[in-house]
């Protein structure tokens, strides 16, 4: 149970830190962009792919056997 609570911390912190990337990156797509057109259709793809990818990420790694990991659960 430790190990379980330990790669839900170091994955929360991964998450976080996905989410901070991924607001940077909105962020300079809509503030720097030359065309607003451009600027609308280059957002929505990123964020759907952004989203996806992030929802697949994270439904993975809720369905790990981390009793799989275990040293001792060769023995």
């Amino acid at each position: 149970m430790l190990l379980k609570n330990i790669f839900s911390l170091l994955y929360l912190i991964i998450i976080l830190s996905f989410l901070v990337a991924g607001l940077f990156i909105i962020y300079h797509i809509v503030k720097y962009s030359i065309n607003k057109t451009h600027s609308l259709i280059m957002l929505s793809i990123f964020i759907m792919v952004f989203g996806l990818l992030l929802i697949l990420n994270l439904n993975l790694f809720f369905h790990l056997d981390f009793r799989s990991f275990s040293v001792f659960s060769q023995f």
